[in-house]
């Protein structure tokens, strides 16, 4: 090849099967050189001896003779796999065919918009700060310095990690779909800028639907016109420097700030930047920057297609010649296989992922149907090609019918292995930790708290007040009955006196008349009779109103810790009193449907774990419960299920206002699993306040179970069966 740039005139080129309009721009040294696609936008940088071996390929495809004897003697040159990535770059006049459908997905839609190099024009006077090499120096320094500041207060950084688990829980769809695009239009935005920054232009910026997330996309294809793989590589890997300056700034945004809302958010921002910037755009193994890095130092114009062109070689070739395959064909081996692996350990991911937003807007049933049809459409692909495997048509037509079935069953059964094989499941779960042994306290049904002597956190004993409840409708009728009692003990006295006298006259009138005599001693005697039982039931009254009255002073049960009640827990503007009062409080009416509050008569913890109904006939007593605890986030504790509650239903007349205020108040669409607390974590009775409610997240391993059962359930639930 010339100096000069060739356009596809030379006339070696115009009797070659090779497309006339490419633009073949040597580079410096004029060891590689540029392939332009102007119609199509691409553009691939290959060596110069690359490309040489393709147009003498194309020349000797053109000089082949004709005859059909002679063709079938001659090895094809579409058979060479450096033709065949011409193939499929677009630079040969014959397109490659491409599957139906393969063109289009709906979880990746572009929408061009507008150009964006006037704005990369702009930032470039900007991009010293990012991309000049003393702000590279200095970004990182502060990258290290904020991971130094993080060891320093890892206690801190730890223990803030479940408050952001339950923060991200409590984020709309809709404002974590805004945090990734911002940082994504930081990250195109780098590209751009980086683009323009070496001279090179940007193209058209656009929406990219990428798994119905909408993200913006920026086109640097020009990029590979640059003569230097180091200037290449800078630019597709801009996009992950502005991202690491952006995480940075979150990080020191944390560590200086004292507001919890602005640390949550630093938080979330070095998630999305960090799980984004390592599992898509730095990963070689999706065709993002990493991909077109490696591409760009492997020599690969097409690094994907050359990977999956090595594995259908490896189980065509003979076993034989499997050692002539070369260390390239090997290492193509080992990336499409780690490809393949790590892009449907994704689509599950990304599926599971819609399928729980979808849950939450009502809509799993519709998501799950997409879903179903999209691999119901996998499947029939699957099984027309291996219709083809097995009856030996196109690529396999060559391979014998031995290897071809066997290969074929081999796969056969290694589904059905893996469909049946028990499989360990795990559900992540919240929870929160609470007292094992506490004796709740109530107040009386009835009444106004009018005074408490006890606070949460104070120690007391056994038979110690804690509160006095009033009752005037009790009070009042404790004198009536007073009252009652006094008018029938002179009652009864007067009728004693009376008796006396009775008793008397009937001695002295013995002789005169017995039968007046007898009548007049009988109202007296009946008199006494009925005011000696009504005294006793007044007595029994009195005795009833009493013990009632002795339930108005509210007493310790046992020796311990005051605790919150369990019923109602404790709202966040309760949480930073000092001390904490317990509720209802003096002056408020007294309830006795909820506890008021428990005692603590032992140190020993448990964790209270909010569990998915779906799940209830799979968690049980004696599942393995792994579970970290703030203050010891580098600890993992291990426990086991030692009760599990009955489902029930929700309580519609709850108010959600009310619960959306206390933080500690457990879901009661799902039921309840507990675990002991192993004791190592060293927790005194004194401090039981301040670990009481405290939230933890918890992984519940469940009985193993093949996975033909669990799509069979998944089916069952879609149907509504």
């Amino acid at each position: 090849m010339e100096k000069p740039t060739c356009r596809g005139g030379s006339a070696a080129m115009t009797a070659a099967p090779l497309r006339r309009d490419l633009q073949v721009s040597p580079l410096s040294g004029n060891r590689d050189c540029v392939i332009v696609d102007d119609i199509g936008g691409r553009f691939a940088r290959v060596k110069r001896s690359v490309w040489e071996q393709v147009r003498g390929q194309a020349i000797d495809a053109k000089s082949r003779p004709t005859d059909a004897q002679t063709l079938g003697a001659i090895p094809s040159v579409a058979d060479g796999p450096l033709w065949q990535q011409a193939v499929d770059a677009g630079w040969t006049e014959s397109r490659p065919v491409r599957a139906v459908g393969a063109a289009w997905s709906l979880l990746s839609i572009r929408i061009p918009v507008a150009s964006i190099d006037p704005i990369a024009r702009c930032l470039v006077r900007w991009s010293d700060l990012v991309f000049a090499p003393r702000a590279i120096l200095f970004w990182i320094a502060a990258a290290i310095a904020g991971l130094i500041m993080i060891v320093v207060r890892w206690e801190s950084w730890a223990g803030s990690i479940p408050t952001l688990s339950a923060y991200l829980q409590s984020l709309q769809p809709l404002s974590v779909a805004a945090i990734f695009v911002i940082t994504k239009s930081v990250h195109e935005l780098g590209h751009a800028t980086a683009c323009r920054r070496l001279g090179s232009r940007c193209g058209v910026a656009g929406i990219w639907m990428l798994c119905l997330m909408p993200c913006p996309y920026v086109d640097v294809t020009e990029v590979w016109r640059q003569p230097n793989a180091m200037r290449r590589a800078a630019v597709m890997a801009s996009g992950m420097i502005a991202e690491g300056v952006l995480c940075v700034i979150a990080i020191w945004a944390w560590i200086l700030s004292g507001a919890p809302e602005v640390q949550l958010a630093a938080m979330n921002i070095v998630l999305v930047c960090g799980v984004s910037t390592i599992l898509f755009n730095a990963n070689p193994l999706m065709r993002y920057d990493g991909y077109f890095i490696l591409s760009d130092l492997v020599d690969s114009t097409n690094l994907r297609g050359e990977a999956r062109r090595a594995w259908q070689r490896f189980l065509i070739e003979p076993v034989t010649r499997w050692r002539f395959l070369g260390r390239r064909s090997w290492a193509m081996l080992a990336y499409h296989g780690a490809s393949a692996v790590y892009r449907m350990t994704l689509v599950i991911a990304i599926a599971a992922m819609l399928l729980g937003i979808a849950d939450r807007w009502g809509a799993w049933r519709l998501v799950a149907s997409i879903m179903a049809l999209s691999v119901v459409r996998a499947i029939g692909r699957r099984l027309k090609g291996g219709w083809a495997m097995w009856n030996g048509a196109g690529r396999w037509n060559a391979v014998s019918t031995l290897r071809r079935r066997g290969l074929l069953l081999a796969v056969i059964a290694c589904l059905i292995v893996g469909m049946c094989v028990p499989f360990p499941r795990y559900r992540h779960a919240n929870g929160v930790l609470r007292c094992k042994d506490a004796h709740s306290i109530y107040l009386p049904a009835e009444g106004t708290v009018e005074e408490v002597t006890a606070y949460v956190g104070d120690q007391v004993v056994r038979g110690q007040r804690l509160a006095r409840v009033s009752d005037p409708e009790l009070s009042l009728e404790i004198a009536s009955t007073r009252g009652r009692a006094r008018v029938l003990e002179h009652r009864s006295r007067a009728a004693r006196l009376a008796s006396l006298q009775s008793d008397r006259s009937f001695g002295s009138a013995m002789n005169q008349n017995r039968h007046a005599a007898r009548s007049q001693t009988h109202a007296p005697e009946s008199q006494w009779d009925v005011l000696d039982a009504a005294t006793r039931a007044v007595a029994s009254k009195q005795n009833e109103l009493s013990q009632r009255e002795q339930k108005l002073d509210v007493l310790a049960t046992t020796d311990g810790v005051i605790l919150p009640s369990g019923d109602l827990p404790l709202m966040q503007k309760d949480l930073h009193q000092n001390p904490i009062h317990l509720f209802p409080g003096v002056g408020q009416p007294a309830d006795d449907r909820y506890s008021w509050c428990r005692i603590a008569s032992s140190d020993r913890l448990q964790l209270s774990m909010s569990m998915d109904a779906t799940d209830h006939h799979d968690v049980q007593v004696g599942c393995k419960v792994r579970f970290r605890v703030p203050g010891h986030a580098s600890t993992v504790f291990e426990s086991r299920i030692s009760a599990v509650s009955p489902l029930h239903a929700t309580d519609s007349t709850a108010d959600p206002d009310s619960a959306s205020e206390n933080s500690n108040e457990i879901d009661p669409r799902v039921y309840q699993a507990v675990c002991d607390v192993p004791e190592s974590i060293g927790v005194s009775i004194d401090s039981l306040p301040r670990w009481e409610g405290v939230r933890c997240e918890a992984v519940v391993h469940l009985p193993p179970q093949p996975l033909w059962k669990d799509l069979w359930q998944m089916a069952r639930d879609l149907l509504g069966v």
